[in-house]
């Protein structure tokens, strides 16, 4: 239950990383220059990009390869730019997403390393011999307060 928990929190926040880095870049790189200036276009045209800024698209690339063949010649540029800002920003933002794992992943290592080792209750019987040369068996059991 609890690895269950902790890959459902994990998902989430790393979820979450990418959602915000990829926000940003893409916001960054219209707002630099970098992306196609959609404002030079006629209102129709702009409409038909705009679908573009999805990055979901960039996953079904028959569809995206039917729609750039359908876009008219003028605004092929533009396309072409739209996806090569998409595809870098995607890029950046799952390089961001690893890198945060890959720093969580060295801080819980180290924490491990310096847990304190406290040994589980074990079922097994130590034999001991008495003075008296008699055998005696006893439970080597050690009770662990229970987790509250």
């Amino acid at each position: 239950m609890f690895r269950n928990l902790g890959g459902t929190i994990g998902i989430a926040i790393m979820g979450t990383i990418m959602n915000t880095s990829l926000t940003n870049k893409l916001e960054a790189a219209v707002s630099s220059g970098k992306g196609p200036d959609l404002t030079k276009l006629d209102p129709e045209s702009a409409k038909q990009l705009s679908a573009f800024m999805n990055p979901q698209m960039l996953l079904d690339q028959p569809k995206l390869k039917e729609l750039h063949a359908t876009l008219p010649e003028q605004i092929q540029p533009l396309f072409n730019q739209l996806i090569e800002m998409l595809r870098n920003a995607l890029s950046d933002s799952l390089t961001v997403v690893f890198l945060s794992g890959t720093a969580l992943l060295v801080v819980a290592a180290l924490l491990v390393l310096f847990l304190k080792e406290i040994p589980l209750r074990s079922g097994e019987k130590k034999i001991e011999v008495t003075a008296e040369g008699k055998s005696e068996s006893k439970n080597l059991e050690k009770s662990v307060p229970a987790a509250h």
